[in-house]
């Protein structure tokens, strides 16, 4: 018995890369922003109250980070759980009618399943993952506040 397969198609690696590409300049974008903000505190020649406000700025644009991540875990675990749904529903992976950037092998019944529950955890752990980013984020900058005011 012949397997079945889906074929790619170039636009679908076309548009697949693409999106890598912008992932990669925004993880960039954020990274250089965070590499040189944290690394452009100089204390000569600054006085003690606009360290302060620097420190409390920086503690809000981690609040600000964590939020927009927390909004793209949202959107990608939202993807998950409908890709999810739909290999639950159609017991087929890839679902019918889902196009692909690469050819892939159709699988069918419980190895199909082991896929969606997989789709499903990775939903939930994105979520979780998010949302205690954003947690970690808020204590630290309320910590970080608090030592300011205290100082």
């Amino acid at each position: 018995m012949e397997e079945e397969v889906i074929k790619g198609t170039f636009r679908r690696k076309v548009q697949f890369y693409a999106f890598l590409f912008m992932l990669l300049i925004l993880v960039v974008i954020l990274k250089s922003d965070w590499f040189v903000q944290f690394f452009s505190i100089n204390t000569n020649g600054i006085t003690a109250e606009q360290l302060k406000l620097r420190m409390v700025k920086e503690a809000n644009n981690s609040i600000l980070y964590s939020a927009l991540f927390l909004a793209f875990n949202l959107g990608l675990a939202f993807f998950s759980y409908k890709l999810g749904r739909r290999i639950h529903l159609s017991k087929q992976f890839p679902p019918p009618e889902t196009k692909f950037p690469f050819t892939m092998k159709v699988k069918r019944g419980k190895k199909a399943l082991h896929q969606a529950y997989a789709a499903y955890f990775t939903s939930a752990l994105l979520i979780t993952h998010g949302i205690a980013m954003l947690a970690y984020s808020i204590y630290s900058a309320s910590a970080i506040k608090e030592m300011v005011n205290v100082i």
